[in-house]
């Protein structure tokens, strides 16, 4: 079954981190006079009630964050459960199960509040054969439930979802796009790629065009290439070539409007062994990719786990023993105070209203995925 899922879950996600600071709890990221830490850190938040890697982790706009699905057990097992985390107490409550088991799938939030989920490994019916499904279902966090939507037209994990400005969702992955319209809660294509990818990185762009960077095509290995979706053309141009070829890479825009894309592996011999702690910039001006200092560790599957943060810097945070800062003034890379435990695989990392950011869950190189959760301080 691992076999199976390394072949076919494309994805990336991150590391986790442990402060040693003696067991403190988040609070204590703050000096005695309840002034911000100089420093990033990372602290132990609560725990979730459920292990899992390869979920996904939407803000809502209570501030709350919405967890779904994922596996657990070796990733042998797919969950439906989900979890509100509520950063006002430092606490996960139990939400609502979604319609399907799923992992590796996609999320992200509509306007209005609710959250699309779609596709991912899921079982055709209980006992079944694990399979790539289309299906999708909306939460409601009103109503505090899932409801069943229009499927996409074809079957995807690994894939990625953008919001446009307009609200329709752009789902992203091996060759086709797909838009789904809010409105109708209907999926139809909306154009082609011009390389199929898997366990590929997505950024969208000001003008609600989308980069698409790296991952893996059936056949045709890593790809270094990347190319930029128009969703009101339904064609895509390519843009540049990386320096390396990436999958299970991160990227995120930094406050320039440049986008920062970071490790991954180019699988070579093994992805496990062909791990990246380069990082390059791409200038949406001349639609080129600048190599920038390299990370202090090598880090892949960590799709989920680079994080915008509001003073223009970026968050690394996975895939290695230590979050780093990436600082696009000086185009380098920082570690964060404390060091990991294990190094969390296709973990999530979710930027709070607070300038915090929570990081949950992943499995480590033993493929056992964790149900604890940390807080990156600053």
């Amino acid at each position: 079954m691992r076999s199976l899922l390394e072949k076919t879950m494309r994805l990336a996600l991150p590391a986790v981190v442990i402060l040693l600071a003696c067991g403190e709890g988040p609070a204590d990221a703050k000096d005695r006079s309840g002034e911000p830490a100089s420093e990033p850190a990372v602290v132990p938040a609560a725990e979730m009630a459920t292990a899992r890697a390869t979920h996904t982790a939407t803000l809502l706009p209570s501030g709350e964050v919405l967890i779904t699905g994922g596996c657990r057990q070796g990733c042998e097992t797919w969950s439906a459960a989900t979890e509100i985390y509520d950063p006002e107490t430092n606490t996960f409550r139990e939400g609502p199960e979604m319609s399907d088991v799923r992992a590796a799938h996609a999320a992200t939030l509509l306007k209005g509040g609710r959250v699309l989920v779609s596709g991912g490994w899921s079982y055709e019916e209980p006992g079944s054969e694990t399979a790539t499904v289309a299906s999708a279902e909306i939460y409601d966090p009103e109503a505090n439930a899932f409801v069943e939507t229009g499927s996409m037209e074809a079957a995807r994990s690994a894939h990625r979802m953008v919001t446009l400005s307009d609200g329709r969702v752009l789902a992203i992955g091996h060759r086709t796009v797909e838009a789904y319209d809010p409105e109708k809660g209907t999926f139809e294509t909306a154009g082609e790629l011009t390389t199929e990818r898997s366990s590929h990185a997505t950024v969208l762009l000001p003008d609600d065009r989308v980069l698409v960077t790296g991952g893996e095509s059936e056949g045709g290995g890593v790809q270094a290439s990347a190319e930029i979706f128009d969703p009101a053309t339904g064609t895509s141009t390519p843009t540049g070539s990386m320096a390396v070829p990436r999958y299970k890479h991160g990227a995120a825009t930094l406050a320039d409007g440049r986008v920062l894309v970071v490790g991954g592996s180019g699988r070579g011999p093994s992805a496990w062994t062909d791990q990246h702690t380069s990082a390059e910039v791409w200038d949406p001006a001349t639609g080129r990719f600048e190599s920038v200092a390299d990370m202090a560790e090598t880090r892949f599957k960590i799709r989920d786990a680079v994080v915008a943060l509001p003073d223009g810097s970026a968050a690394i945070a996975g895939g290695g023993e230590r979050v780093e800062i990436y600082d696009p003034e000086s185009e380098s890379f920082r570690s964060a105070a404390g060091e990991v435990g294990s190094p969390r695989m296709f973990a999530t990392a979710t930027l709070l209203d607070s300038g915090d950011v929570l990081l949950v869950g992943g499995y480590d190189e033993g493929i056992d995925s964790t149900a604890r959760a940390w807080l990156l301080r600053r």
